[in-house]
């Protein structure tokens, strides 16, 4: 699954690896991206300190990409930005139940295989495909939005009462 603060780091990047010969500030890089001002800036940081953006202060200054698009992978932004979720710690250990070995196996498979995915796909790749009118090829995945709003909680069930 794909955090919010991911996807957010992959519009930034793409905004920057289209204006690549300027700074921008933050500002308008959220505004160009869709990302909450607030939020770019938290992500602007993790993306400097991966090294993929440089910040430039003073006049003229702000945000201009600090690596090659043609040769940087979104894998290698995510990678940056968020631990994997394969292996994570589970709230639980995981019990020695066929089903559940299965369902761990196929979790994590699917989780390699967005990472084979996202390692093929560049920057440049991106920016060349929005210059031609192109689609790049989809990617389905879950977004794991961070806010606890985004996932409604279901109702709980009325407790029986026992005899």
């Amino acid at each position: 699954m794909l955090s919010t603060t991911a996807v957010y780091a992959f519009r930034i990047m793409v905004v920057l690896a289209e204006s690549a010969d300027r700074s921008m500030t933050s500002e308008r890089i959220a505004a160009s991206a869709g990302v909450p001002a607030d939020y770019s800036v938290k992500v602007l940081q993790m993306l400097a300190r991966g090294r993929f953006v440089r910040a430039q202060r003073g006049r003229g200054g702000g945000f201009r990409l600090a690596c090659d698009p043609a040769a940087t992978s979104l894998v290698e932004i995510l990678r940056a930005i968020e631990q994997p979720k394969k292996g994570s710690p589970a709230p639980r250990e995981i019990p020695d139940v066929p089903v559940i070995r299965v369902l761990q196996k196929e979790l994590d498979q699917t989780v390699d295989d967005l990472y084979a995915q996202l390692g093929r796909i560049t920057l440049q790749r991106v920016v060349d495909a929005a210059g031609e009118e192109t689609e790049v090829p989809t990617i389905e995945v879950m977004v794991d939005r961070e806010s606890p709003a985004a996932t409604p909680t279901p109702p709980e069930a009325p407790h029986e009462q026992q005899a």
